[in-house]
């Protein structure tokens, strides 16, 4: 968190973009699983308080940064966005509701 903070304090659109990336993996695709999980599943999900406390918000805060600061097109930082998180959404999709692991 602190270092994806640092990369955008460089001021270089590509490390951020980097960051954004790296981050909608980490966090945004991790809160959202969680969420899901929760309300697909009926029952408290761990995870679910630090993905609605921590990592929505601060995902969100990067990537308002990256967008209104290093001036990093909207559709260019959600396509990172959406490419990056999509392995995590995949395992999130197996488990959530399928019941299944990747390993």
């Amino acid at each position: 968190v602190i270092l994806a903070g640092r990369l955008a304090a460089t001021c270089e659109r590509a490390v951020a973009t980097l960051a954004l990336a790296w981050l909608g993996f980490l966090m945004l695709a991790n809160a959202v699983f969680h969420l899901v999980a929760t309300v697909v599943h009926a029952r408290y999900c761990p995870g679910v308080v630090t993905a609605a406390v921590l990592y929505l918000p601060y995902f969100a805060w990067f990537f308002w940064l990256v967008i209104r600061h290093l001036r990093v097109p909207l559709l260019i930082a959600v396509v990172v966005v959406l490419l990056s998180s999509a392995p995590m959404a995949a395992h999130g999709y197996l488990i959530a509701f399928r019941g299944q692991r990747l390993f």
